[in-house]
């Protein structure tokens, strides 16, 4: 199965095939046991949420390293926005931001910050922009579950604010700084900041390009 979702002759870019989209889904390698997204999937259960998670074959992919499908991805697609940013449905918020922040600690451990400073190749969420681009937050290793549960308030909370103010909002305003108006988006965590910032494509590429062959 290839990384894509088709729906209604629609590519998303994501590995999940069937006619209705659901609000979240779960994309993981077929090494990861199954029990770490299928506990996941039950922990975010409510009335009306439309979840899945299918397993993908292990890939070999010609991109930037950190660019790649991470072991596994969450997906939060438009009908979650739609559904549940009402008045009755804001507080699954909470209930995501908790089953987030358990996944977490399945796959990086009770010590994460004992692990090498990098881009996470674990872990990572992809979601959509109101105009249909792709979003994918890049998490770093290395720090610790505290610091990962700030980054899951700080990306859930511009996923809301984006999905409900308009082009005024601080992810709009991040995404009309990118020079590509139309490719995919990488962001990622900065600690000292506490915020998510834009990664720059072009110069990640050239950087690429400038590096010595191993």
């Amino acid at each position: 199965m290839s990384h894509r979702e088709l729906v209604k002759g629609k590519q998303l870019g994501i590995g999940l095939h069937m006619e209705e989209i659901p609000h979240v889904g779960v994309s993981y390698q077929v090494d990861l046991p199954k029990e770490i997204p299928s506990e996941f999937i039950k922990n975010i259960a409510a009335p009306g949420l439309k979840t899945l998670s299918e397993p993908r074959p292990i890939g070999i992919y010609a991109s930037l390293e950190w660019a790649m499908p991470t072991l596994l991805v969450v997906y939060i697609l438009k009908p979650y926005f739609n559904a549940f940013l009402t008045e009755a449905g804001s507080d699954h918020y909470r209930i995501l931001k908790n089953a987030l922040s358990q996944l977490l600690r399945h796959l990086f451990g009770k010590r994460p910050e004992t692990r090498p400073k990098k881009r996470s190749r674990i872990f990572s969420i992809q979601t959509y922009t109101q105009d249909q681009r792709s979003l994918k937050f890049i998490f770093p290793e290395g720090l610790c579950h505290q610091d990962y549960d700030t980054s899951l308030d700080t990306l859930l909370q511009l996923l809301q604010s984006h999905h409900s103010n308009g082009k005024t909002d601080q992810l709009s305003k991040l995404i009309d700084s990118t020079a590509d108006k139309r490719g995919p988006i990488y962001v990622e965590y900065f600690l000292d900041e506490k915020t998510w910032v834009l990664i720059d494509m072009a110069k990640e590429i050239s950087k690429m390009a400038r590096a010595p062959e191993k």
